[in-house]
């Protein structure tokens, strides 16, 4: 996906920032879409992006290194001054605050969740770290991916007793 880095116009504008940056539009008209031109939440996020034809995960997940982190990415990042949204893209890191960076940037936390263009779908969507997953299969789709790394999650014993199986393979007739 070909990002176009936009910093961010003030220091409260980081998510209008990276709600623009993936969907390349202007920051002025995210801000007046939303109604906000201060610090946006998790809900108004996710309402932007997907009255935009982009689809986000669920739940968050916590990242202790880029290699855990999908194609594209929402981040929510702890950092020395404050909460912070930050984006992620095919192994860049775009901070409306500090700028095209190889590695997240300073900060203690790392929160993510997977964002999916809805409308103009890509079959490359997941990591090869993704694919090793023990329910990858191929034609996964990002949806359906989310739904058994969630299963994964609660039935983690299973994987180590060696008694996991992927909710595909439990819904085959």
């Amino acid at each position: 996906m070909k990002i176009e880095y936009i910093h961010e116009p003030t220091d409260l504008q980081c998510g209008q920032a990276v709600l623009a940056m993936v969907l390349g539009i202007p920051v002025g008209q995210v801000c007046a879409e939303l109604g906000n031109e201060r610090e946006t939440t998790l809900r108004e996020m996710r309402e932007y992006f997907v009255s935009h034809g982009v689809k986000m995960a669920a739940g968050r997940s916590q990242a202790q290194g880029k290699e855990d982190l999908p194609r594209l990415a929402l981040l929510s990042l702890e950092t020395p001054r404050c909460w912070h949204w930050s984006l992620y893209a095919d192994g860049v890191f775009y901070d409306p605050e500090h700028g095209v960076l190889d590695d997240f940037p300073e900060c203690n936390r790392k929160y993510y969740w997977g964002l999916f263009n809805t409308i103009h779908s890509d079959d490359d969507w997941c990591t090869p770290g993704m694919r090793e997953a023990p329910f990858y299969y191929e034609g996964i789709t990002p949806e359906q991916y989310e739904l058994e790394r969630t299963y994964l999650a609660e039935h983690f014993k299973d994987l180590q007793n060696g008694t996991y199986v992927p909710l595909y393979k439990q819904n085959k007739d």
